[in-house]
């Protein structure tokens, strides 16, 4: 491996992190384009809410010349991430802070910079030339720790509340809720119910869900195996699971939408079917007679 240099900057250059200069006046900068940024067009009902950031910093500039005398650019750095939990009527906490070091050289080669006074920093490596290539990357992998670190999983992860499943695929939500896992997420706020800090209260709110999703689409091909209509696939179903989940919120509102949705992808509609007000009635109708 070629010898790696640190590369030498002016002090009146600007800081060496500095992929762009700072807006003048004090004018804020997005980091992101602003199309991504949207406002809702109506004030929100209070909900359970996460706000995660991150800062990275380039600690240093490097260089090394490979043996065909191509001149390839790094940087040394770190960046950090943490999340601030809100729960409506509950004071905001504090979830995990993750902070990472890493030594970033383009041309696709990892170099490995020696442990100093214990700290150490993991190597990686882009494909890009561009002198500006490692910030770029630095800043990147910044904005994917803070997506592993709190994820938002909306209505894919109940806790404590029944799971909407009216317009679900049963076949595909485990998968699903495997791969949520495979993130690593160490905070995550659910559909409905509190936010779920630390591994171990994510991984309770992925097993709650994913046991009540197979529950119902056992309970319901099990009736369809045997021939029953939607009526008795539902009572049976609803009478079953009622011991296990009746005590969360809006298990009597959802298990009608849930087992029908079921009952249609178990029969003879693979894929979800709008609800319109007939659909609806028809449905009330043929569960409640």
């Amino acid at each position: 491996m070629n010898d790696v240099y640190f590369e030498d900057w002016d002090a009146s250059y600007g800081s060496p992190y500095l992929i762009s200069g700072d807006q003048a006046d004090g004018i804020a900068q997005f980091a992101e384009a602003a199309e991504k940024i949207r406002v809702a067009p109506v004030p929100c009902a209070p909900r359970e809410t996460a706000f995660v950031d991150g800062v990275r910093r380039g600690e240093g500039l490097l260089y090394r010349q490979t043996d065909a005398g191509v001149l390839v650019r790094g940087t040394v750095g770190a960046h950090a991430c943490g999340a601030v939990l809100c729960d409506p009527g509950s004071a905001a906490v504090f979830g995990p802070i993750e902070t990472r070091r890493l030594v970033i050289f383009g041309g696709g080669v990892p170099v490995t910079l020696p442990e100093v006074d214990g700290y150490r920093w993991d190597a990686a490596a882009i494909s890009s030339l561009e002198p500006d290539a490692p910030l770029e990357d630095l800043q990147t992998r910044m904005r994917m720790a803070e997506g592993e670190l709190a994820e938002l999983s909306g209505d894919l992860v109940e806790f404590d509340a029944t799971p909407y499943a009216g317009d679900a695929y049963f076949k595909d939500w485990p998968r699903t809720l495997e791969s949520v896992a495979k993130l690593g997420a160490r905070a995550l706020v659910p559909g409905r119910g509190p936010a779920l800090i630390g591994e171990m209260q994510v991984a309770a709110g992925l097993k709650a869900t994913g046991s009540f999703i197979a529950d119902v689409r056992d309970s319901v091909a099990a009736g369809v195996a045997a021939g029953k209509d939607l009526n008795a696939v539902y009572k049976e179903t609803f009478a079953r699971l009622k011991s296990k989940y009746g005590h969360w919120v809006i298990f009597d509102h959802c298990m009608p939408f849930d087992v029908t949705r079921a009952y249609d992808e178990a029969t003879q509609f693979p894929d979800p079917r709008i609800w319109t007000a007939e659909r609806d009635r028809v449905m009330w109708e043929t569960l409640e007679s």
